[in-house]
């Protein structure tokens, strides 16, 4: 369950606002990239196809970038950022943002 995981950390963390950390830290960072990719795409949207396909391919290495964030975080502390839920929490944030990008565009 991966609501679950993420209450037993804080339950475990004596549900502190720090051990909530990663919830916030990742939330953030995941919502920065999407506002980023969007400012990128929109001004070429309706432009030439190569401006808006270079303009989209920056904004997934920013996703990209944004996953790799995620691993090192866990590799160099697994207490503060445990691995389940901060890849739930970045990607929880990140992906139903990308889906709502072609709304965000027009």
């Amino acid at each position: 369950d991966m609501g679950g995981e993420a209450a037993r950390v804080v339950a475990v963390e004596g549900g502190r606002l720090l051990s909530m950390r990663f919830l916030l830290v990742f939330g953030l960072i995941a919502t920065a990239i999407q506002v980023i990719a969007v400012a990128l795409v929109r001004p070429a949207f309706a432009g030439e196809t190569v401006r808006l396909l270079k303009r989209w391919g920056i904004g997934m290495l920013l996703r990209i970038l944004g996953v790799a964030l995620v691993a090192a975080a866990v590799t160099l502390d697994r207490t503060l950022f445990p691995p389940l839920p901060t890849a739930f929490a970045f990607l929880g944030v990140l992906v139903p943002l990308l889906f709502m990008e072609a709304r965000l565009v027009r």
